[in-house]
């Protein structure tokens, strides 16, 4: 009578990337993870250089 509320992912559903489509992607991706690498290592660093000057 009443419906499972689960429901399973579907494997292979939506139109598939080709190889060159994941490959830019993948590298859009590491180049917005360096970024985000190097945003962080800023903020670290002026983290540290202000917390030096408040002692």
């Amino acid at each position: 009578m009443g419906k499972s509320s689960s429901k399973k992912p579907v494997r292979n559903a939506g139109p598939t990337k080709s190889l060159e489509e994941l490959e830019r992607e993948n590298a859009r991706l590491k180049k917005q993870l360096k970024r985000a690498e190097m945003e962080r290592d800023i903020l670290k660093k002026a983290d540290e250089y202000f917390a030096k000057l408040q002692k």
